[in-house]
């Protein structure tokens, strides 16, 4: 079983295509609805909406909306009948408590139905317990009310055999299927900027922001920004990153569309503390125009918060010890000096 997560917009046709399947389903169990019209969740509450793809077919979904600053309440889990008894809703499960953890959640809170089994077990199965009842379906008889703290989400090892990617669903001989297309915008960062998956028209620019540091220009290897100069070696380098899922490379671009941030990232599995995965952060570069802007520190809260998203329990990265202000950058946001650094240049 391999399956896909494509966290995309609420509004996304795949995504609302299963959510009728869910309320037929819901019509099936519960009967026709005798009350008013159920209000339909606000999109702009929706903080992650996320649908799961095995072999380029839709098959489930679920999302997240937030209720206050640490409580968010899971919406909308589904998964299609002829793929039902494998646990796939688990696996939805899991990355939404992902997101909202990501998000700065510490509790999740869910409602759902007598009618339901299969979702009470599940729930149940995640420690989730009885709760007050809430919202809209806070007086009826047949709902049930859940909720369990989010303390112990990042440290839960990742899914096997599940790749998540951001992503936008791209119509491909008239289906809707997943797509990781470099360019495509992850994040909105504070102040109008934004980080995206680098694509291979950014190596220039991503060779400028390598090449705007001094600790490069004393080591003798920043790259030849003229424009006559032969890249492909960087091109090739980049192929290779953009090819392995375990790593992303990104691009922060600025309000007015200049590229002015770059760092990778890669999850390492290990056997090590207990078999968790670490995020490790590589290459992490601002533009000197942009430095002192909160550019840098956007960027590394949205990688600490990535790694949580890809089930990374541990997040680490090295610095050259000429750079002593980055140092002190990494420290206030509370990176600690832990080990030290080798590097070996045989």
């Amino acid at each position: 079983m391999s399956i896909t997560l494509v966290r995309t917009h609420w509004s996304d046709p795949v995504g609302r295509e299963l959510r009728s399947a869910q309320q037929a389903d819901l019509t099936v169990r519960y009967g026709p609805w005798q009350g008013g019209p159920i209000p339909d969740l606000n999109p702009a509450e929706v903080e992650a909406f996320i649908v799961a793809f095995e072999d380029g077919k839709p098959i489930g979904c679920g999302a997240i909306r937030r209720e206050s600053a640490d409580i968010m309440e899971m919406k909308r889990i589904f998964v299609v009948p002829e793929a039902r008894g494998r646990r796939l809703a688990g696996i939805i499960l899991e990355a939404l408590e992902r997101e909202a953890v990501a998000l700065g959640a510490r509790y999740m809170r869910l409602e759902t139905g007598t009618q339901q089994p299969e979702s009470v077990r599940l729930y149940e199965r995640y420690d989730y317990r009885p709760i007050d009842a809430f919202g809209y379906f806070a007086d009826g008889d047949d709902t049930l009310f859940y909720g369990r703290d989010l303390d112990t989400v990042a440290a839960r090892p990742a899914q096997p055999a599940v790749r998540r990617i951001h992503g936008v669903l791209h119509e491909v001989e008239g289906a809707l299927i997943p797509s990781e297309s470099a360019g495509v915008m992850i994040a909105d960062l504070a102040g109008g900027y934004a980080i995206r998956r680098a694509s291979s028209t950014d190596v220039p620019a991503l060779l400028g922001l390598l090449a705007d540091d001094d600790v490069a220009h004393a080591r003798g290897d920043a790259p030849d920004t003229d424009p006559a100069a032969d890249i492909s070696v960087f091109e090739r380098a980049f192929s290779r990153i953009d090819r392995d899922p375990a790593h992303l490379l990104v691009i922060v671009d600025s309000p007015a569309g200049e590229a002015v941030g770059t760092m990778q990232l890669t999850v390492l599995p290990g056997l090590g503390r207990g078999g968790v995965n670490r995020l490790q952060i590589e290459s992490v570069h601002v533009a000197t125009s942009e430095r002192g802007a909160g550019v840098g520190s956007a960027m590394i809260r949205w990688a600490l918060a990535e790694g949580v998203r890809r089930g990374a329990s541990i997040t680490q990265l090295t610095s050259d010890l000429r750079r002593t202000r980055a140092h002190e950058f990494y420290e206030r946001l509370g990176f600690a000096r832990s080990h030290a650094g080798f590097k070996h240049l045989g």
